[in-house]
């Protein structure tokens, strides 16, 4: 499988390779974590999964990814600008309200 949208160095294994690597540990019971660099050099995607247990079997394999550097700066900012512009919302209504009440 290529390198979707080329967001991994030539040098990185190819994406689906250790998400099938880490799906096979998981599915024996090892859980595991596996970073990749991405062409910036500055971000690092870490690669998790582990093991969805039903009673005493393994059912499943779970896995998560998650990025640092440059991206997730930049996410966890437009969360936090999102977050306080509904703040801001919530206020501004709740001083409308009271102060429609008070005209009633």
């Amino acid at each position: 499988m290529e390198d979707p949208g080329g967001k991994y160095s030539e040098d990185a294994a190819p994406v689906t390779r250790p998400v099938m690597t880490q799906v096979d540990r998981a599915l024996s019971g090892q859980p595991t974590a596996y970073p990749c660099c991405a062409c910036d050099g500055l971000t690092i995607v870490m690669l998790a999964a582990a093991m969805v247990w039903r009673g005493d079997n393994i059912v499943g394999a779970v896995v998560a990814e998650t990025m640092s550097g440059a991206q997730s700066i930049a996410f966890a900012a437009l969360e936090s600008l999102l977050a306080m512009a509904a703040v801001l919302v919530v206020v501004g209504f709740g001083a409308l309200l009271i102060f429609g009440w008070r005209l009633a």
